[in-house]
């Protein structure tokens, strides 16, 4: 083989290694360009669920101190426990123990409830927002579950058979009671067009600390009501899902 025909062979190995590394090159950067877009949506995705996880918190935090501080202008205790979106209910303020009946001075203390709550609810949840409402932080409300629990002592007489029937019907009764003194408390509903008011029954599953005392066993017998806030929905997931996956088609070798 003659020099000439080698230099020739030689010039166009060169070049086809040449070709093959930029072809792989312009994969590679492809691949990170992909990899960038994507990181970059995980983080917008992350950052507006998060702000929007706090929004939600301060909107929740809203609704339980305007419950709140209606019904103490009214003389009724409850608890709240901003932490975990609770308005509490002790036991002593709507039944005796071991019943589900709602004391006369229960009905009077739920028919409060009820009253604030028709006021302030429908500000955060449905389609008509009262001109009244004071502004929201941000955040939906999603649902309210009336909750009832019990402390661990075996139900003595009665109708129920265990803890956990008593709590169903203290949770079904404070219920019935809350939207027979505000009936548009049973028909409120949320912005995907569901119930906002809901029931559940804990029995002693759910202490709020040891049944070792009288003192502890009251703390635990009560009602909750729990305000459940609407999941985060970022807004750019559908933009920045289609860039990448338009960017990833571009890319695809032919």
């Amino acid at each position: 083989m003659s020099s000439r025909v080698k230099f020739r062979a030689a010039e166009e190995s060169a070049e086809s290694g040449e070709s093959y590394f930029v072809s792989t090159t312009d994969l590679m950067t492809g691949f990170l360009f992909v990899f960038i877009i994507m990181l970059m949506f995980f983080v917008l995705q992350f950052s507006s669920a998060t702000t929007q996880l706090v929004s939600a918190k301060d909107t929740r935090d809203q609704i339980l101190e305007d419950i709140r501080s209606r019904l103490e202008e009214r003389g009724v205790r409850v608890i709240v426990d901003d932490e975990n979106g609770i308005l509490r209910l002790p036991e002593e303020l709507l039944f005796s123990k071991n019943s589900a009946d709602i004391t006369e001075h229960g009905r009077e203390a739920v028919a409060h409830v009820a009253s604030a709550m028709s006021i302030v609810l429908p500000c955060y949840a449905g389609k008509f927002t009262p001109p009244d409402c004071k502004p929201s932080p941000g955040g939906r409300l999603e649902t309210v579950l009336v909750e009832g629990h019990t402390d661990s002592d075996p139900v003595k007489g009665g109708p129920f058979g265990s803890n956990w029937e008593l709590s169903a019907f203290r949770a079904i009764h404070t219920y019935q009671a809350l939207t027979l003194a505000s009936p548009e408390l049973g028909k409120l509903e949320n912005d995907g067009e569901k119930a906002v008011l809901g029931v559940s029954g804990y029995g002693e599953f759910r202490p709020l600390n040891a049944n070792v005392d009288e003192a502890q066993k009251t703390r635990n017998r009560r009602i909750d009501l729990r305000f459940i806030m609407e999941a985060p929905r970022p807004e750019i997931v559908g933009e920045v899902r289609s860039a990448i996956e338009s960017q990833s088609s571009e890319e695809q070798p032919e």
